[in-house]
């Protein structure tokens, strides 16, 4: 099985709002492999795209709490995929700083 090559983004948000972790790519599908994910104080998160359709469910976070979906070996099976053409995004419902990095790929 020939290994994925993955690329990597920061999660870095400070503030109650949508980020996009992951921009779109026109006709492509965004797979997440692994995320890490802590914050700062008590947060929610929910990972979804842009349609938006929810992608993981909604997660609490309390101070310096992580959220870690790790590298699976069998990595062929991502957590999360995009809809076509839509991007990879993290809400956060407080403003307290949470941060991480995601790990994806876009599909051929």
């Amino acid at each position: 099985m020939p290994a994925l090559d993955l690329l990597s983004a920061v999660i870095n948000v400070s503030t109650a709002t949508t980020t996009t972790l992951v921009a779109s790519v026109t006709g492509k599908r965004i797979q997440v492999y692994a995320i890490l994910i802590q914050s700062a104080g008590i947060q929610n998160v929910v990972f979804r795209d842009s349609t938006p359709t929810t992608l993981w469910p909604s997660t609490d976070l309390t101070a310096r709490e992580r959220l870690f979906l790790p590298l699976v070996a069998d990595a062929n099976y991502p957590y999360m995929i995009t809809a076509v053409g839509t991007s990879f995004q993290v809400v956060t419902i407080a403003a307290v700083p949470v941060s991480g990095r995601v790990y994806y790929s876009i599909e051929i």
